[in-house]
């Protein structure tokens, strides 16, 4: 319709499950934050779908821009937080779909080792199971929206802040007492 590049955004979900409240909410959040880095690159975005079905929710985005430079911002999306190794974000023309290797990149890791995903999953190298479990792993850095540091981060100024409160404590059962 658009004669232009195509987003084409899908999750990356082994198992039987594709669909559910979760996977719909990494969904949006990627599509947010899709629009955000295109929007931030003085792109226009002609036209936008976003469904959701039981193979998965997925998002459609026509853009008016090269489909080299759309594949680079999806890229950064891909890569640039844990959770964004869940998304599969492929850039179609209308003769042809730009791959990582297009741009010099190396093929997308596997979600269990650093074998290239496509080798593992021809040789069903890892059981469905521990690829789910990783899935899994990965969902709760786009619900709190951080990234694997930050989120290590945060928890250990809890853990100090909790150890501090826990020391200022006058009355200690069973603890040595200040003084």
């Amino acid at each position: 319709r658009w004669a232009k590049p195509l987003a084409s955004m899908t999750l990356v979900s082994p198992g039987s499950v594709k669909d559910s409240a979760r996977h719909r909410y990494l969904m949006d959040l990627a599509f947010v934050r899709l629009e955000r880095k295109l929007a931030a690159a003085g792109i226009e975005v002609l036209e936008r779908r976003r469904g959701d079905s039981p193979a998965g929710p997925e998002a459609l985005l026509a853009v008016a821009c090269d489909a080299s430079r759309l594949k680079s911002i999806a890229l950064e999306l891909e890569e640039g937080r844990p959770w964004g190794r869940l998304l599969d974000i492929d850039v179609l023309t209308p003769w042809e779909i730009l791959r990582r290797e297009d741009l010099g990149k190396a093929p997308r890791s596997c979600l269990c080792c650093d074998r290239p995903a496509l080798e593992c999953m021809r040789k069903r190298r890892h059981p469905v199971d521990v690829l789910v479990a990783e899935a899994e792993r990965l969902m709760p850095f786009a619900e709190i929206g951080m990234t694997e540091e930050a989120a290590a981060a945060a928890i250990g100024e809890m853990a100090v802040d909790a150890l501090s409160l826990e020391a200022a404590l006058e009355d200690k059962p069973g603890l040595v007492r200040p003084g």
